[in-house]
């Protein structure tokens, strides 16, 4: 619905930067949700380079070209590089400020992360996307009672804070009230013992997956969070199949944290891990 508001107003004006800007920043929301986010962040870099051909100061249109940067080319440092332009350009740039902690989390710097996070709560704590930096940042850094206490400080994500808590502090039945997807709820379930039950709930909802896509429907179900179910009861076979289909579309979710996600710690060992995290420019 965003998209059709900016174009409505690139109608009235097309040199209109803000507009521009926006529709870069909707398709990062496209992306993983509605369509393969290697398309998504292409489409959001088109428009965030005509509005920066615009207005070069705009954070929000620089911040579009470094998701590109980060999910697709997998170029951390020239993404770190364009962020920290747009914020010495406009010090308030949420969007730019919140990517900038992805970098550094998905690098493995997390203590830089977690300042920036603060720095942009200070800022905007209302920010609806805050919630998954927060969890991103805390979570590869296992800092779990911080992850519950903050998710009593934020309304946005606030059950997938507690979900990351409950189970990184070894309390997974806790964890299953919070589980918001058949994935998370066969982790939750492994987690607690029940690998049978875990098995089959994955199994089932990877068979419905796989079936409407053989009769041609779009589906995005974020094969990164089914590839962490099925490490969790020991399929690494189908674990790295589904990181190759994450991969291929070069999702945005949680596979740019491959290196630091404490739900990926049962694939370390595999040569297939380290060949991934290589091929992510995540490893030399």
């Amino acid at each position: 619905m965003s998209l059709a508001f900016f174009r409505a107003a690139l109608e009235r004006d097309s040199t209109f930067a803000d507009a521009w800007a926006g529709i870069a920043d909707a398709w990062s929301w496209i992306g993983d949700n509605f369509a393969p986010n290697r398309l998504a962040a292409e489409a959001g870099r088109v428009a965030a380079r005509r509005a920066l051909a615009l207005d070069s100061t705009s954070g929000r249109a620089a911040a579009s070209v470094a998701y590109g940067m980060m999910t697709v080319d997998y170029d951390w440092s020239g993404a770190e590089s364009a962020l920290r332009r747009a914020i010495a350009l406009d010090s308030r740039s949420i969007e730019a400020r919140l990517l900038l902690t992805e970098v550094l989390t998905a690098t493995g710097r997390l203590d830089e992360a977690w300042r920036e996070v603060e720095g942009t709560w200070a800022i905007d704590s209302l920010n609806p996307r805050t919630g998954y930096y927060i969890t991103a940042a805390l979570t590869c850094a296992r800092r779990y009672g911080d992850l519950l206490r903050w998710s009593e400080r934020t309304t946005s994500l606030s059950g997938l804070l507690r979900f990351q808590a409950y189970l990184g502090s070894q309390r997974p039945d806790s964890a299953l009230a919070y589980a918001a997807s058949v994935p998370s709820r066969a982790v939750a379930l492994a987690a607690s013992g029940q690998i049978a039950e875990a098995r089959d709930a994955i199994t089932e909802w990877a068979a419905v997956q796989d079936s409407a896509q053989r009769q041609g429907q779009v589906v995005f179900v974020g094969s990164d969070r089914e590839a962490m179910a099925w490490a969790s009861v020991g399929e690494r076979d189908r674990a790295f199949t589904a990181l190759e289909r994450s991969y291929d579309v070069r999702s945005g979710n949680w596979l740019p944290f491959l290196k630091c996600w404490p739900l990926f710690d049962p694939l370390r060992d595999d040569p297939r891990y380290h060949d991934l995290l290589r091929r992510m420019h995540l490893e030399p």
